[in-house]
């Protein structure tokens, strides 16, 4: 998404990135998720999901829950600045993500 997007933007653009850390979760099914992404070689915040409503269910898809750090750290390596600008309790947090290197 990130060299997606850093074909769109000019130096100096901007993304506002709202996100869940996967790390805040102390549900015991959650957990056992992560476990199960780790034994699979897989990051704990690889999801697959699929939607249901009124008796209809669309294609399983993939959603990517990431912490902070990771996020950094990915978007450092494909030119990009990091600064999380709000973090709550729960998990969600918002972050600023600035194009620095083309």
């Amino acid at each position: 998404l990130l060299r997606h997007l850093g074909t769109l933007l000019r130096l100096g653009g901007q993304v506002l990135a709202d996100f869940v850390d996967p790390r805040t979760t102390s549900a015991p099914r959650h957990l056992a998720y992560h476990e199960a992404n780790r034994n699979a070689g897989r990051y704990i915040g690889e999801t697959r999901l699929r939607l249901r409503f009124k008796g209809q269910t669309g294609s399983m898809y993939g959603w990517l829950l990431i912490d902070p750090e990771t996020l950094a750290e990915r978007a450092s390596a494909l030119g990009w600045t990091t600064e999380i600008l709000d973090r709550d309790a729960g998990g969600t947090c918002l972050a600023r993500l600035t194009r620095t290197v083309r």
